[in-house]
C-alpha cells in the first residue's frame, strides 16, 4: 500500500458517507497549503527567531481563514463573484484602525 492514502477513524463508528466527507476534508487541508503558497503569494521567508516564525505562520493561516470565510459568505449570498474579486476590491482600502476596549482607536 505504498503511496495509498489511508483514513483512520478511531473516535466512533461512522457511516460510509461520513467517511467520504472526512476524507475529502483531508484533501481540503492539503489544498489549503497549496493555495496559501500560490494565491497568498507565499515565498520562502528566512526567519531565524522562533517567535517570528510562529508570527509569520499565524498571519498566513489567518489570511487563509479570511479568504475561506469570504468564499463561504459569497456562496451563501449567491453572488456571482469570487474571493479574488472581493480581495481585489479591498486592495484599494487604506484605513487601518487599532484600538483597545475603552480607548479611542488610533489611525
Amino acid at each position: 500500500m505504498m503511496g495509498s492514502p489511508v483514513l483512520l477513524l478511531m473516535t466512533r463508528p461512522c457511516q460510509k458517507n461520513e467517511v467520504v466527507y472526512k476524507y475529502r476534508a483531508k484533501n481540503k487541508i492539503e489544498e489549503a497549503f497549496r493555495e496559501m503558497k500560490s494565491q497568498l503569494a507565499l515565498r520562502p521567508v528566512y526567519l531565524t527567531r522562533p517567535e517570528r516564525v510562529k508570527a509569520h505562520i499565524s498571519v498566513c493561516v489567518l489570511a487563509y481563514l479570511l479568504r475561506n470565510t469570504i468564499e463561504l459568505l459569497i456562496q451563501k449570498s449567491n453572488q456571482a463573484m469570487t474571493a479574488n474579486d472581493v480581495l481585489q476590491k479591498l486592495e484599494s482600502c487604506q484605513l487601518n484602525e487599532v484600538g483597545f476596549k475603552n480607548q479611542q482607536a488610533s489611525r
